[in-house]
């Protein structure tokens, strides 16, 4: 979200700075998440976030193809 004072991180089960994938403040080019390590395929259930800072936000949408 534009108003973040930091770094969110989208990732499985326990996503962190250490292990999850980047979300930059304002990032609104998307991102595509390659779930092939995961076995090809994951349930909505297990996707996670995790912002660096309390109070930051992230607005998100799945698009499934």
């Amino acid at each position: 979200m534009p108003g973040n004072s930091g770094i969110a991180y989208v990732g499985i089960a326990d996503v962190a700075a250490t292990q999850g994938w980047p979300l930059e403040n304002n990032d609104d080019i998307g991102l595509t998440l390659n779930f092939r390590e995961f076995g090809g395929s994951i349930t909505v259930g297990d996707i996670y976030f995790d912002v660096a800072t309390n109070g930051d936000d992230v607005a998100w949408a799945l698009i499934l193809e």
